[in-house]
């Protein structure tokens, strides 16, 4: 489990505990056809890179569903857009490892 500390618009700052996904977990996803590993989009493509990005915001909202409690869920919406991707990243490296954690062990 990670600590993120995000810090809200009003300046107050919480404590949010993040888990990793686990492996039944990552199953499920991969079975309802999600993605953690990013596909090529082509930027000259505007409708696709629109679907990826909407598919991108799906995951990150199934993702958090699974390892945040709802209230932190809820006030993520008070915080600058850094601390969900934030979050995001604790998660996924407590799902798959860090390479930079894990060298030093």
């Amino acid at each position: 489990m990670r600590e993120v500390i995000v810090v809200y618009l009003d300046g107050k700052e919480k404590k949010i505990d993040v888990r990793g996904l686990t492996p039944n977990e990552l199953k499920k996803l991969k079975a309802d056809g999600h993605r953690f590993a990013p596909e090529y989009v082509d930027p000259s493509d505007q409708k696709a890179r629109d679907a990826a990005e909407e598919k991108a915001g799906e995951l990150l909202d199934i993702v958090f569903e699974k390892v945040l409690d709802p209230g932190d869920i809820n006030s993520l919406g008070d915080a600058e857009n850094k601390y969900t991707k934030k979050i995001f990243r604790a998660c996924m490296k407590e799902t798959f490892g860090d390479p930079d954690e894990e060298k030093n062990l």
